[in-house]
């Protein structure tokens, strides 16, 4: 069993913007150091289990996905990181282990943003998936904010902006919504998930 995730790095190096990529796996890894961790995919691995999951996910990855290490803040017992699904671990955390964050390390892929979308786009759904082989609930909030912003891309529901950046300024578009019921969403939303949006149209103006 492995599970994909994924989230947005806003401050990566020298403030660059990227979608980093890893995985759980059911396997318990045995090169890996202190406090690394345990039972991550390898970048080799997580590599393979993303082109497991459709043709147009191996297609962006060869566009320049780049191999990393990320640290990664998890709930945690004093041995070991708590797994996002219980059927990964064969023991689970009792009463009497103290769970609390802690930092561990792991193989990640970075994915520039303007092809962050079509990643995002392409996953299939579950019923779809590999039988040994999910998307956890982190990186499908995410495919899910970019379908939301595709459509309102298809739309033409932008708003023209101008956004300044030091002594320049690009065209941007803002996204709003006309529908009561995406407004009403759109306020519930985080503020994370309406920068994606603007984000992702920034990406297909430019």
């Amino acid at each position: 069993m492995r599970i994909l995730h994924g989230s947005w790095l806003t401050n990566f190096a020298d403030g660059v913007r990227v979608f980093a990529l890893w995985a759980e796996t059911r396997e318990t890894r045995t090169d890996t150091r202190a406090r690394e961790h345990p039972f991550a995919l390898s970048a080799h691995d997580l590599h393979r289990a993303l082109q497991d999951t459709a043709p147009s996910v191996g297609d962006v990855l060869r566009r320049g996905a780049q191999e990393t290490a990320l640290t990664l803040v998890l709930p945690s017992t004093r041995d070991a990181p708590q797994p996002s699904l219980a059927i990964l671990r064969a023991t689970e955390a009792t009463a009497r282990d103290k769970v609390a964050l802690a930092a561990w390390r792991a193989d990640a892929l970075t994915i520039a943003p303007r092809d962050t979308l079509d990643l995002l786009a392409s996953l299939p759904t579950d019923d779809e998936l590999p039988h040994a082989l999910k998307i956890g609930a982190d990186l499908r909030y995410w495919q899910l904010a970019a379908k939301f912003a595709l459509e309102l891309l298809a739309r033409q529901r932008l708003k023209p902006t101008l956004q300044k950046d030091g002594d320049r300024f690009f065209a941007r578009g803002n996204p709003f919504s006309t529908n009561r019921t995406n407004r009403n969403a759109g306020r519930a939303s985080s503020a994370r998930c309406r920068r994606f949006a603007a984000q992702c149209f920034a990406m297909k103006r430019t």
